[in-house]
């Protein structure tokens, strides 16, 4: 079973309390599918790396095909499409089409050893692999033959004709011809509408790995509720261009950046990571307007522009991640005019909590911030019991452990209810492993971590 017996006892409990939070929603395909019909000429993609495009009207038609070639292939809601490839054309055509057919999208970390890669795909047991071939290191190429529950392995590469590979090439897995294309609708669409129509916002849609290497199943309700946190909490609007130059594992890019552009109207702008000069160029020539980046990656990219310098006027929305000083966030300021920050974990579909910038540098004792009604509330409670039940909320200026109480909280650790009960309470709240407390500053309350808080990299990913 992909998630533990006790979420799946919770679900309809957890539901009662998520609905305050979020209105009957469409799925994430819908989400994207609206706007093929609103701006279909309208830019949805742009790989600059690649100096690839994508317009809407194309992504969707590119998204069919897949769709469609993966329901040809036995693919069915629930399967694990594991991705280890960096942010591309294909990774976000196969995001999509996972979506659309009730699949679990599972991107993996393309830096991480084979046999750390190899490890994971034995617990998920995807049924199709894709990946790109590495070279001068252990790579999951060599062992790939070792895997033997994986259904199909598709390679993406530049050079697509690999000499004695052990996988297909996946410009010709999903490709079709007019006359393929005419095929796979007649005998497979009606079966992909009725699919996706029995599709649950409650249905899992990601699956990714911690830095505890736990794998953390979101669903579409997870996701769609992030969605509309960030796009309130930036102001996104359909006119805007995100920067996406995250690790294609971590929940930041893939929530607060491509999701929230592509669900809104927007464009994705991807570059390679760690590779500043790249993001420097891409933002002046695209004219990107809202960039989320640890605090390091924005010191990188400003020195990389103290040697070529560029335009950053384009920027309207800077939202970072990590501790960061008063003098880091007044320079901040002057790359952005908005922007802010709050606690990031992916077991809360990524930022649970939004400080704005100026409050933040105002108060920088108070970078957790608060969560942002209707789409949470944060409280402070006692731990919980035995029996995994809530402790009783705790007043304001008193310490005791962070809580969330969201629809973006995740469905559960993969194959492991006692990790999960330890973190997931029986009223549906989240406990976050942070000690904190509430403070009060100009009628506001905000989250202040405390002293006594264990030490804890709060990451999205390893």
């Amino acid at each position: 079973m992909l998630y533990t017996y006790n979420i799946t006892n919770n679900l309809l409990f957890r539901g009662c309390i998520m609905n305050k939070f979020l209105k009957p929603n469409s799925l994430l395909y819908d989400s994207f599918f609206i706007w093929t019909k609103e701006s279909p000429g309208k830019i949805a993609l742009i790989d600059y790396a690649k100096g690839q495009q994508l317009m809407y009207r194309q992504l969707k038609q590119e998204v069919e095909v897949v769709s469609l070639r993966l329901l040809e292939m036995g693919i069915r809601p629930g399967d694990r499409i594991a991705c280890v490839c960096t942010f591309s054309k294909e990774y976000v055509v196969l995001m999509l089409a996972s979506f659309r057919l009730g699949a679990i999208f599972c991107p993996l970390d393309s830096r991480a050893h084979a046999s750390v890669l190899a490890d994971q795909l034995r617990r998920i047991r995807p049924a199709v692999l894709i990946y790109t071939p590495q070279k001068g290191r252990g790579t999951l190429g060599e062992i790939i033959y070792q895997l033997s529950f994986i259904r199909y392995v598709v390679h993406i590469a530049v050079n697509d004709d690999l000499s004695g590979a052990t996988s297909m090439p996946f410009s010709s897995v999903f490709r079709a011809s007019k006359i393929g294309m005419a095929y796979l609708r007649q005998r497979f669409q009606g079966k992909l509408r009725k699919i996706h129509r029995e599709l649950h916002k409650w249905n899992p849609a990601l699956l990714i790995f911690n830095e505890r290497d736990e794998g953390v199943l979101l669903s579409h309700e997870n996701l769609l509720n992030q969605v509309a946190f960030t796009r309130e909490t930036s102001d996104f609007q359909p006119e805007n261009r995100t920067l996406v130059n995250l690790a294609e594992n971590d929940v930041t890019a893939i929530v607060h950046g491509l999701l929230t552009a592509l669900l809104s109207g927007g464009t994705a702008v991807m570059c390679t990571p760690a590779q500043p000069e790249q993001s420097l160029h891409a933002i002046a020539h695209h004219f990107v307007t809202h960039t989320l980046m640890e605090v390091e990656g924005y010191e990188r990219l400003w020195k990389a522009a103290e040697k070529h310098p560029v335009s950053f006027e384009s920027v309207r929305f800077a939202l970072f991640l990590g501790k960061a000083d008063w003098a880091f966030m007044m320079k901040l300021k002057q790359f952005a005019p908005r922007g802010g920050t709050g606690l990031c974990m992916l077991e809360t579909t990524g930022l649970c909590t939004f400080i704005p910038l100026q409050t933040a540098i105002k108060y920088p004792s108070c970078l957790l911030g608060n969560a942002i009604a209707p789409y949470g509330s944060m409280s402070i409670r006692h731990a919980m019991d035995a029996h995994s039940h809530a402790g009783e909320e705790l007043p304001l200026g008193f310490v005791g452990e962070v809580c969330l109480e969201s629809a973006s909280i995740f469905l559960g650790y993969v194959d492991n209810e006692t990790a999960t009960s330890k973190v997931l309470s029986k009223e549906g709240l989240f406990y976050t492993g942070l000690k904190g407390l509430f403070i009060m500053k100009e009628g506001q309350k905000w989250l202040l971590e405390s002293e006594t808080s264990p030490a804890r990299v709060v990451s999205t990913t390893h």
